[in-house]
């Protein structure tokens, strides 16, 4: 097996996690995912808990700062003794601790950009010094062709690469009718239908 640990912080659920789950859980034979969920201490980890939920190797690391180079030690460590020979970064904090930590544990980094927010001037600045830092990575991937162009303007020493996000196959009906009974949209749809 070829471990491959995918880092991202966070402590809820958004579309760059689900998406980076459902790489996890396609990935193929011989390649071994762990999902690496970065937390502040005491607080809750969805990530986490989602990707043992559905069966994914999952290690919660945690950070209190912004840089965190205690918490890069512990990815460095995680990496050596699970044998990691990528580290995939899906974030700006995930960025700055998986290039710290491949450097201390010789592993490659490479990096996937799932879109920028632009929320407030602070995180348009970390999203700024994530494409810079995008240049010290094996490789870069984008979502978008409108994130490829502007990584292509930002990352000049690394390959940047156009890799939509996967979509994972339909439920079953079966499953699927349980889903929305659940949560209500059973008798939503069944309306809608009767019109």
């Amino acid at each position: 097996m070829i471990p491959v640990l995918h880092l991202r912080q966070g402590t809820e659920l958004y579309g760059a996690d689900r998406a980076l789950l459902a790489l996890s859980a396609s990935t193929p034979s011989p390649y071994l995912p762990i999902v690496g969920a970065i937390a502040r201490p005491g607080t809750a980890g969805a990530l986490e808990e989602e990707a043992r939920r559905r069966g994914l190797r999952a290690v919660r690391f945690e950070s209190g700062s912004r840089i965190d180079f205690r918490c890069a030690r512990a990815v460095a460590r995680v990496a050596l003794l699970e044998g990691v020979e990528l580290l995939h970064a899906h974030d700006f904090k995930a960025l700055f601790v998986a290039l710290i930590a491949g450097w201390l544990a010789r592993v490659p980094v490479v990096a996937t950009f799932h879109g920028d927010t632009r929320a407030t001037a602070a995180v348009r600045l970390y999203e700024s010094v994530a494409r810079v830092l995008g240049n010290f990575t094996r490789g870069v991937a984008a979502v978008s062709r409108a994130l490829e162009r502007k990584l292509r303007r930002w990352v000049r020493a690394a390959p940047v690469a156009f890799v939509p996000n996967g979509l994972p196959p339909p439920l079953p009906i079966s499953e699927s009718s349980g889903a929305r009974r659940a949560s209500g949209w059973a008798f939503i749809r069944t309306r809608t239908r009767s019109r």
